[in-house]
């Protein structure tokens, strides 16, 4: 005789209707669907409803992790800070940093159909002068952003971050290699889900990484998601870099990052939320 804990289902169904990754996962354990092809992860409208203001200034002095995606020098390279819940704000603030090579850059507008050049004028975008990627700009603003803010940790991807590994080490910065299948990315995957539905963070609104989150695909099974570069067409450095920081912070902050699936308010209030508001199928 089979037990079912119809609570507990019923739990499962308000976050798969909110949710896609646990969508997929709700069909498969709870209902034994199967589903194989990768799902956009997070709607554009559920990301919006995070915007609030970043400001850098009120950040000087408050503990950060980041996570910075190396994928190429050709193209986006992304840093982004993480700052935990702290004092009386409880949200996770983020801010993010882009760069990109400027002699590449026409023709990955053409290929992307992304807005490198309005984004760059608008300040959300370096360009770094020639064909690729020098690392020396990435190295000052990591080092001119410890000095401002309290840098736990950096967690990167070992994938072409040799040079930049050696240096930032060497100043003091604490380095952290974090794969990016679905052992590592599961967690911070779900757990950046839950803050969301839960609007307890604030991006600030950032068109770029927004582009990123728009752009990512998420896949997995059973036993976990990841983000998927090879179904996500278009650049999602900067949504991995937030979730390697991500994964970092809720590791070191157990508290701020509790399951708030634990909370039965939040479990009520995605209730309320899935019955009577617009999910969107990303």
């Amino acid at each position: 005789e089979v037990s079912i804990d119809l609570e507990a289902l019923q739990d499962a169904a308000v976050r798969a209707e909110t949710m896609p990754t646990a969508r997929s996962q709700f069909l498969t354990k709870n209902l034994s669907i199967w589903t194989n092809a990768g799902t956009q992860w997070i709607p554009a409208e559920r990301w919006a409803m995070c915007g609030d203001d970043v400001d850098e200034e009120a950040l000087i002095g408050r503990p950060c992790y980041g996570g910075l995606d190396l994928s190429s020098t050709l193209d986006l390279t992304a840093l982004v800070w993480v700052f935990p819940p702290y004092g009386d704000d409880p949200l996770y603030r983020i801010l993010p940093r882009f760069w990109a090579p400027e002699g590449a850059i026409v023709e990955r507008m053409r290929q992307q159909k992304a807005s490198y050049s309005t984004w760059h004028a608008a300040g959300y975008i370096e360009m770094i002068p020639g064909e690729v990627i020098d690392y020396e700009y990435i190295y000052r603003q990591v080092d001119e952003d410890a000095q401002r803010f309290d840098v736990r940790e950096i967690a990167f991807d070992r994938w072409g971050a040799s040079q930049l590994y050696v240096r930032l080490t060497a100043a003091g910065i604490v380095m952290v290699q974090m794969g990016q299948g679905t052992a590592s990315m599961t967690a911070p995957m779900r757990e950046l889900e839950k803050l969301i539905v839960a609007k307890m963070l604030a991006h600030g609104g950032n068109p770029v990484l927004a582009w990123n989150m728009h752009n990512l695909v998420a896949a997995g099974d059973g036993n976990g998601i990841r983000p998927d570069k090879k179904l996500s067409v278009e650049k999602i450095d900067g949504a991995v870099a937030l979730l390697m920081a991500l994964a970092r912070a809720t590791l070191h902050d157990p508290a701020a990052a509790a399951s708030m699936y634990d909370d039965p308010a939040i479990v009520d209030a995605l209730r309320a939320d899935s019955n009577g508001g617009s999910h969107g199928s990303g």
